[in-house]
């Protein structure tokens, strides 16, 4: 029996295990920077930065990034009185409903990603050593299975269009060789649409949304791709590999940590992929469910093409033949022209 002195505690006040201990998590957190860095740095050279952009503007996007994704889960959680003790895509569907160009952007990135699966699929072998290629079978010989299947060893990941590398892609390669199997993709998209119903969104009205800033975005991203080089586009296509999914191992570096922090860091597990990494950098939220966690890895890669993009077309807006690494007024001249960046130091919501 609690002292009469107690302090009595509202039960819908009362915040979940999980939420106290993602807190504390958040806190030890930026052991993991460095290597945030070197993606975001990555993901800024794609959206239209320079392949080493000003440090001055990776800091300002590291922070927003961090910023914008913690309170977006504190959001959350506050919707549902700190008892949420899983985050799931159906939580966080509804505080976007109102940036529908990122949501609509993620259902055809999900779409893209079946279509691939597709692909590789109809690309399988039967048991008796012939090639199935979109239903047609073709006798093959062992040079020719040997040839091919070191060119498909040779390929990397795809980009954010349709990434099936890494665990994903191991479980698409075992899935490919039998037929009539759901995919693991289809199975993905088919979670998304039930997180929008369970959520009460419409998922086709999503589907085919206009976005016209990020519409001139990307035609001021195309005039810096056309003045690359072969060899700055050959680095550029390499670049835009990079994401936050779990399609590529993650190269951890650590900076300079006290000794209780790196007591700390030798108990943490070190994270095997981009994705992994970004989840561990917010602290690890309680993400339940691999939408949720697919669309987090999507909405931080969102986010950074925004600001950089923002960037981009004021700095062509300015000064059409200015080039290099963008300078620090172009970021800073779009927040300062955002009403909801000024009233809430928030982006998204």
């Amino acid at each position: 029996m609690p002292p009469k002195n107690a302090a009595k505690t509202q039960p819908h006040m009362r915040k979940s295990t999980s939420y106290m201990e993602f807190r504390e998590k958040l806190e030890v957190s930026n052991e993991f920077e460095p290597s945030i860095r070197s993606v975001v740095a990555s993901l800024m050279f794609t959206g239209g930065d320079d392949e080493n952009p000003d440090e001055e503007n990776e800091d300002l996007v590291v922070n927003l990034l961090k910023n914008e994704l913690i309170l977006f889960f504190e959001d959350i959680q506050a919707v549902h009185n700190h008892k949420n003790a899983r985050i799931s895509l159906a939580n966080m569907l509804p505080l976007l409903k109102h940036e529908t160009g990122i949501v609509s952007r993620f259902i055809k990135y999900l779409k893209n990603r079946v279509e691939m699966a597709a692909f590789m699929r109809a690309k399988s072998y039967s048991a008796d050593g012939v090639e199935n290629i979109c239903g047609q079978e073709i006798d093959i010989d062992e040079d020719d299975e040997k040839n091919e299947k070191q060119m498909e060893d040779d390929l990397d990941p795809m980009d954010e269009l349709g990434e099936v590398g890494g665990e994903e892609g191991e479980y698409l390669k075992k899935k490919r060789k039998k037929l009539n199997t759901v995919t693991f993709e289809e199975n993905l998209l088919e979670e998304v649409k039930s997180a929008f119903s369970e959520a009460k969104m419409n998922f086709q009205s999503f589907e085919d949304d206009i976005d016209e800033t990020y519409n001139n975005q990307l035609t001021a991203l195309q005039v810096v791709i056309d003045d690359m080089t072969t060899e700055e586009y050959n680095r550029f296509a390499s670049a835009r590999r990079v994401s936050f999914q779990c399609n590529s191992p993650v190269t951890t570096i650590y900076g300079n940590q006290s000794s209780m922090w790196s007591s700390r860091k030798r108990k943490r597990a070190i994270p095997s992929n981009n994705r992994q990494l970004l989840i561990s950098w917010l602290g690890d939220p309680p993400i339940f469910g691999e939408p949720a966690q697919v669309f987090l890895a999507f909405l931080a890669k969102e986010i950074i093409f925004g600001i950089v993009g923002s960037a981009l077309v004021e700095r062509q807006r300015i000064n059409r033949a200015d080039g290099g690494p963008i300078r620090h007024c172009y970021y800073e001249e779009p927040l300062r022209k955002n009403s909801r960046f000024r009233k809430y130091g928030r982006l998204l919501i």
